[in-house]
Order: C-alpha cells, then sequence, then structure tokens
C-alpha cells in the first residue's frame, strides 16, 4: 500500500486550515474537511500521477481539493506532501524552499 508523507509545511497548513475552519464554521466541518483531504491524500498515494505536473524543472504535482491545493512530490512508494495552499496563495512564492 502506498503512503503519504507531510512535511512540516504541510503539518502546518493542515493546522491553520482545522483552526480557521473551526473558528469560522464549526467543529464538523472541521471533521469533514478534514476527512475529506485525507481522503484525497489517500488517492494521491494510491495514484500519484492523477493530476498535473505542475513545476516541470522540480517535478512537483498538484492537486485541486475545494478551496486548497496539495503540492507534492512522488517517491518510490509514496508522495511527500510539501504544502496544502488555499487557492488564494501564490504557489511560487510558498514553494520555493523545494
Amino acid at each position: 500500500m502506498a503512503k503519504f508523507i507531510l512535511t512540516d509545511e504541510a503539518v502546518t497548513n493542515i493546522n491553520n486550515i482545522r483552526d480557521y475552519t473551526r473558528t469560522r464554521w464549526s467543529k464538523q466541518q472541521v471533521k469533514q474537511y478534514l476527512d475529506s483531504l485525507h481522503q484525497s491524500l489517500n488517492q494521491l498515494a494510491e495514484n500519484p500521477l492523477m493530476d498535473i505536473l505542475r513545476f516541470k524543472e522540480e517535478d512537483i504535482y498538484s492537486f485541486p481539493i475545494s478551496s486548497h491545493t496539495i503540492y507534492y512530490t512522488i517517491h518510490e512508494d509514496s508522495i511527500v506532501v510539501l504544502a496544502i495552499l488555499h487557492q488564494s496563495m501564490t504557489p511560487e512564492v510558498h514553494l520555493n524552499n523545494y
């Protein structure tokens, strides 16, 4: 079974999404959104080429989910999630370390 690995930045992104959603909406909405995010991460781990190569020179892929986009790289038996950014965020700014 393929797996996904979260970078520290991706963990921070998830925590920020959780906190914002809880403050703006409800705990129930947090659970639904994080469940959907987890399901998408598992799907990407199983089939990492299901979306587009976003930054060819860095081999960074992207996958949209609701108002966010997952950015990841592919390794032998896993994907490494670099960041999960809101659609209003500029990926080039946030992915400059990769």
